[in-house]
């Protein structure tokens, strides 16, 4: 995938190859061009990548097939006629039509921020657009940028040694407050991680030293996520500690307490009651995203930790979800093994969960999984970072196949799109960046309301936004 610098800084990187020519499977017909590009204004383009060849009949996962694929596009050789699509395969969504195409992504720089290490993408201030809420672990504090014009606004200075912020209106007064994490200290794991939420005045533009309210502590608390458990639609705020309570370097032995913290009636001032989810198998427990899975009514946990991935599993009415143990990651020593980075995607129907393993490691790895969420297959796509620290997934073609991103903080400090190709049930690997941000972490969201799925990196000293132009480049 082609970069270029914006307001006409350095040139752009080489463009993304579009793979070989491909037949389509899953029911889908593969439609021409490869690689997407990265463009920033004032930069050089990159070129599109060889066309891929139609797809002929239907595989597993995927809906029924249309019919003949469409020609390449791009500066890439034009795709072959498909042939007609074939029938749905198990577990596959009817109607889901592979696209071989990657839209161009614009990178935009938000920010510099120094320091950066956590953020989340809300409606500060309702006005109908998400902006980015930033933490930095060194001077720059919990701060949030207004989208579009990016004007940074602070949250508060008070709190030191940030690690996570996680938004949610926690007063129901109908604006986004802010859930954190501070005194954070992987030194210290008898101490520190408090747990604490601020308060939205109503006018966050102006009033720029929010109210904080503590929650709780927990040591090396190191992520926090608002859920729902059990369906009641009320979101309990889900606390995991990067290390056992007492444990010491460098293996870190003992599991962590992953435990819920539930909203009282007047949060400010009523004690916040607190439950155990976990003891028992959890350790140097990196990462924690919640899902809402197929046919459930409460919402799930994804956990990354030594002990490879796990997803608690909702179970309605009790607010105790049941573990589902995916795969166990990198083997390794303590603590570089197991999983570090997990999220969920779809391939029309077909779930997976994509990882960076072992912690804080180098290779982007898929677990394909079965109806029960059991891992069925794990698979290594390579070695391509270096300190890996952020993955997100999102439809960035809207063809029903989920891509899914992932960065490295140091050396090369790329940052690499992974797509799935039915017909080889291989995954292609297309260069978003290079370079240009030393990843800490990774978000999708649409940002700017033209129904594409953008992406939002957070590095150690800058946040840049990369544009979707999927509903901007005429198919």
């Amino acid at each position: 995938m082609a970069s270029s610098g914006s307001g006409g800084g350095s040139g752009g990187l080489p463009g993304g190859s579009g793979g070989a020519a491909s037949a389509g499977s899953g029911g889908a017909t593969a439609t021409g061009s490869g690689g997407a590009a990265v463009s920033g204004s004032g930069g050089v383009a990159g070129t599109a990548g060889a066309g891929m060849t139609g797809g002929t009949a239907g595989g597993p996962g995927g809906g029924p097939g249309s019919g003949g694929g469409n020609k390449g596009t791009g500066n890439g050789s034009g795709g072959s006629s498909g042939g007609a699509g074939g029938s749905a395969g198990p577990g596959g969504t009817a109607g889901s039509a592979w696209n071989g195409t990657l839209p161009a992504f614009t990178k935009h720089t938000i920010a510099s921020f120094a320091s950066g290490y956590a953020m989340a993408i809300g409606d500060v201030d309702h006005d109908g657009m998400p902006d980015v809420i930033a933490l930095s672990s060194g001077s720059a504090g919990l701060v949030w940028f207004k989208n579009p014009s990016w004007t940074k606004y602070t949250i508060t200075t008070k709190p030191k040694s940030l690690i996570f912020p996680s938004a949610y209106d926690v007063d129901g007064d109908g604006d986004l407050d802010v859930a954190f994490i501070s005194d954070f200290a992987m030194t210290d794991t008898s101490a520190g991680g408090t747990i604490s939420w601020a308060e939205n005045p109503g006018t966050p533009t102006t009033s720029q030293d929010w109210a904080v309210h503590g929650i709780g502590a927990i040591p090396t608390s190191h992520r926090v996520r608002w859920a729902d458990l059990d369906g009641d639609g009320k979101k309990e705020l889900i606390a995991l500690p990067l290390f056992g309570m007492g444990s010491v370097a460098p293996a870190y032995m003992g599991a962590v307490k992953m435990t819920a913290f539930s909203i009282p009636a007047d949060p400010k001032t009523d004690k916040w009651t607190s439950k155990v989810i976990d003891d028992t198998h959890l350790e140097v427990a990196h990462e924690l995203t919640v899902v809402k899975l197929d046919g459930d009514k409460g919402e799930s946990l994804i956990t990354s930790a030594n002990d490879g991935v796990d997803i608690y599993r909702s179970a309605a009415g009790t607010g105790t979800p049941s573990r589902v143990h995916v795969g166990d990651g990198a083997a390794g020593q303590a603590p570089n093994k197991g999983s570090s980075e997990a999220v969920l995607g779809s391939l029309a129907g077909q779930r997976f969960i994509a990882t960076i393993e072992p912690w804080h490691g180098t290779d982007a790895v898929v677990y394909m999984l079965d109806a029960s969420y059991q891992g069925t297959s794990r698979k290594v796509l390579g070695s391509d970072f270096e300190h890996g620290h952020g993955m997100a997934a999102g439809d960035f073609n809207g063809d029903g196949y989920d891509e899914f991103v992932g960065g490295g903080g140091q050396g090369a400090m790329v940052q690499n799109i992974y797509r799935y190709v039915p017909s080889t049930k291989a995954w292609d690997k297309i260069e978003l960046d290079k370079g240009s941000v030393a990843v800490s972490y990774l978000d999708v969201a649409d940002m700017n309301g033209d129904g594409a799925p953008d992406i939002v990196t957070l590095g150690t000293s800058n946040i840049v936004w990369y544009e979707n132009m999927r509903a901007k480049t005429p198919r």
